[in-house]
């Protein structure tokens, strides 16, 4: 019950922070909201969705539950861990984790993404 309140309330934080649910900024169409922001990271068609990054740690957590492949399963989910942050991301965010990691910093206070 504790992990459904924390997650809603996440999703009314990022609700407020853009605004509305449907357009980042009010009435102007843009569809940077909240809603087709979700669809874009769950769509089965969409390169690097969150379904397929889940579906693989989910099996991998579910062979660590096997004492014998404990330590596979361990390497496995390093390895996991570490394609995440290596992973080049898709065009439209302008790349992985580093490349947004040195975008953000070189913003400057008040400039927004």
């Amino acid at each position: 019950m504790r992990i459904l309140a924390i997650v809603f309330g996440a999703v009314l934080l990022i609700v407020a922070v853009n605004g509305t649910e449907e357009d980042s900024v009010h009435g102007n169409g843009d569809g940077k909201g909240l809603w087709p922001l979700l669809k874009n990271d769950f769509e089965p068609g969409a390169k690097g969705n969150f379904v397929a990054w889940f579906a693989a740690i989910f099996i991998v957590g579910a062979l660590g539950y096997i004492d014998s492949l404990k330590p596979i399963a361990n390497s496995m989910l390093a390895l996991l861990i570490l394609v995440l942050f290596l992973a080049n991301g898709n065009a439209k965010s302008g790349g992985g984790f580093f490349e947004m990691l040195k975008e953000a910093v070189a913003l400057k206070p008040g400039q927004a993404a």
